[in-house]
């Protein structure tokens, strides 16, 4: 894959991004704010965009979605975490724990 390649894979993975973050906001704001950890004015933003917008943000050489699981620690574990058992749970519990305390 050369550099073309990946930058065109960047801008279909934005695009795809930004189309599904809308679609969830649109659907129902609350749920589509906590996935996509954004502000009520950043959703109302996003919830908004007309289709050659979203074409034009996603046309961006950076990547616009981002882990929400920075911890090398904790991805390694979840990937090898197959059934999505304990393990899984206990992340997502934490994680709910902590955008309630922020």
């Amino acid at each position: 894959m050369n550099f073309s390649d990946t930058l065109d894979s960047i801008r279909e993975i934005n695009f795809l991004y930004l189309s599904m973050a809308q679609r969830l906001l649109l659907e129902d704001r609350a749920a589509g704010i906590e996935c996509l950890g954004l502000s009520g004015e950043a959703a109302d933003v996003v919830a908004a965009l007309t289709l050659a917008q979203i074409t034009r943000l996603a046309a961006s050489s950076q990547m616009l979605c981002v882990f929400a699981q920075r911890s090398a620690a904790i991805l390694a574990m979840l990937a090898r975490d197959e059934r999505g058992g304990p393990l899984r749970e206990a992340v997502e519990a934490a994680g709910a724990a902590a955008s309630v305390a922020s």
